[in-house]
């Protein structure tokens, strides 16, 4: 039997067979949030201490914080009493379940291995059911640490999930993940193939912004994407995560520092010794914090993306231990929390047609000082690579097939041809070292210098290329290039909505159905697609023609009035 991942991952992914049978874990942690909420909004309840410092003892449970979501646009389809929380949260840890067991547990064990699981969580109130849901070999469920941090909660959490594993009586395994309990995953998880390296993390990007190009230039492109999304709504060029575009105050970063201090962390898959070094990180918070403050500047934000980061840039990559990288993003997976949000397919630009070319901008446009993004010696000064008057930039790079691309929507603060030209001098150093070092005294030894790109670049394909140079755009769940996934997708819902009803929440339907115009989306009576939705379907394909402002207000005064639950199981 072969299950493949396509498109999503910089290597496909696969389940073979079992010759032997292979033992893996599955170590699961943090606190599970809500349908609408981050488990960060729900706080526990604080009695005030003498004096109104509000550092008194913790009450029993948690309790839904009205003050803190009042204006968040968020409240009303959540539960604003603690009862109605926790029969929330039940439903919540039952749909999120129902992901992790199927793509990693049952997937795994079906191909022959063996996979345990343990679970560390601040979710108390919810321990039983979650106990019962994962039959765990070990578990332990703790109220939350009100003096912990998103930061340090979720390492402590991390910690205690490891030790429970390494208490556990028989051989290691072979391959640990380490998961967020709120974790939605849309396609399995082939624990085998992750063998091959000892760090796995998940291909992260975002959407790109703010590159101008000509009126004519922008026009073709996004009638071009649209019709490679093949729907009037259609897909997205993605970038690199970016620091300073989270954080203002990190804005005149160095490159390496604002496109490589920033890693998803959701989950990692990796080997023991690995897993052990992540789990250090609650005991070194202090000196972590030091380091990064540092290295970023004391306005540092304090998220674990930016710990993560630096953990593997300045503890793991100096010992040779440099990520792998698999699954996508908002593509193969998600928080429970964005389930409406579905995911994304990745579709690539047909051969022969060409996105609107750009010229990256100059390194002046760019503050920094020394070593800084734009300033001499940095990465896109004069002596950076793909700086000054060289032939560097995107359109220098003559070792791509065809000239790289760039839409209306890429940076203009990010050079893509930092990580290529890296590469091609790695690449150089590589072919000097196989031809008898001709060249090599040029510039650094090849050992220093791959020591050197290890830490610097570590992080480099965390956004596949492929999006970068115009290659593959990323569309939204409903288009039609995204085929046999929006039935998936619209299964998906169809839990979440069931799930939501047994917590006596109206169900909802997927963000964009109404964009939805395939058969399968037109046709389907479930939770993700009101009846509604479908009746106004047909009426536009009977019209053959655009939806009138008076349809579309009858629909959406209809929407969510029909359609019941299609079962509590991800098909």
């Amino acid at each position: 039997m072969s299950l493949t991942l396509t498109q999503t991952t910089s290597k496909p992914l696969s389940f073979a067979q079992a010759t032997s049978q292979l033992n893996f874990a599955l170590c699961l942690h943090g606190k599970l949030g809500g349908w609408k909420l981050a488990a960060s909004e729900l706080r526990p309840r604080q009695s005030r201490a003498a004096g109104g410092t509000g550092t008194g003892k913790q009450q029993t449970g948690d309790v839904w914080p009205s003050q803190a979501c009042s204006g968040c646009g968020r409240r009303h389809n959540a539960s604003a009493d603690a009862a109605s929380v926790r029969t929330e949260l039940r439903a919540f840890a039952r749909f999120t379940h129902t992901s992790l067991w199927r793509h990693v547990v049952q997937a795994n064990r079906a191909a022959g291995h063996r996979v345990l699981v343990v679970l560390h969580s601040w979710s108390p109130e919810v321990g039983a059911d979650l106990d019962a849901l994962y039959k765990p070999d070990a578990s332990k469920h703790e109220p939350v640490i009100p003096e912990l941090d998103k930061v340090g909660s979720q390492h402590l959490s991390i910690k205690r999930s490891l030790a429970m594993l390494f208490a556990l009586p028989g051989a290691p395994p072979e391959r640990v993940m380490v998961a967020r309990l709120d974790l939605l995953l849309y396609q399995d998880m082939p624990l085998q193939h992750t063998l091959s390296a000892p760090l796995w993390l998940p291909h992260s990007c975002v959407s790109s912004v703010h590159l101008h190009l000509a009126q004519a230039d922008a026009a073709a492109d996004e009638t071009l994407i649209r019709s490679a999304c093949g729907g009037s709504v259609g897909g997205r060029r993605v970038q690199p995560p970016q620091l300073s575009r989270f954080n203002a105050q990190n804005f005149n970063l160095a490159r390496e520092n604002d496109f490589g201090m920033y890693v998803l962390d959701y989950f990692f898959v990796g080997s023991v010794t690995v897993a052990r070094s992540f789990a250090r990180i609650s005991d070194d918070r202090a000196k972590y914090q030091k380091e990064i403050s540092r290295r970023i500047g004391r306005g540092a934000p304090q998220w674990s993306h930016v710990y993560w980061a630096h953990h593997i840039r300045s503890r793991l990559a100096p010992q040779g231990v440099t990520p792998s990288w698999l699954m996508l993003h908002e593509v193969d997976f998600t928080l429970a929390r964005f389930w409406r949000h579905a995911g994304d397919c990745e579709v690539p630009i047909p051969a022969g047609s060409r996105l609107a070319v750009a010229q990256p901008p100059q390194p002046s446009a760019r503050p920094g000082g020394p070593g800084g993004q734009g300033g001499p010696g940095g990465p896109g000064g004069p002596s950076g690579p793909g700086g000054g008057a060289t032939q560097g930039g995107l359109l220098g790079l003559v070792s791509r097939a065809s000239a790289v691309v760039l839409s209306r929507l890429t940076p203009s603060l990010y050079d893509f041809s930092v990580q290529f030209s890296q590469q091609q001098q790695r690449q150089a150093h590589a072919n000097a070292s196989s031809a008898g070092g001709a060249g090599a005294s040029a510039s650094l030894p090849v050992s220093a210098a791959s020591a050197s790109a290890a830490m610097t670049d570590a992080l480099a394909p965390q956004c596949p290329a492929r999006f970068a140079t115009g290659e593959s755009i990323l569309c939204q769940w409903h288009n039609p290039a995204c085929g046999p996934r929006v039935g998936y997708m619209l299964h998906m819902a169809d839990a979440a909505g069931s799930f939501q009803q047994q917590a006596g929440l109206a169900a909802r339907q997927l963000l964009g159905a109404e964009q939805c115009a395939s058969t399968t989306c037109l046709e389907h009576t479930g939770t993700a697609n009101a009846v509604a939705r479908r009746k106004q379907g047909k009426r536009i394909k009977l019209k053959g023609g655009k939806r009138r402002s008076g349809d579309k207000r009858a629909a959406m005064a209809k929407r969510g009035a029909g359609g019941g639950a299609a079962g509590a199981s991800v098909k």
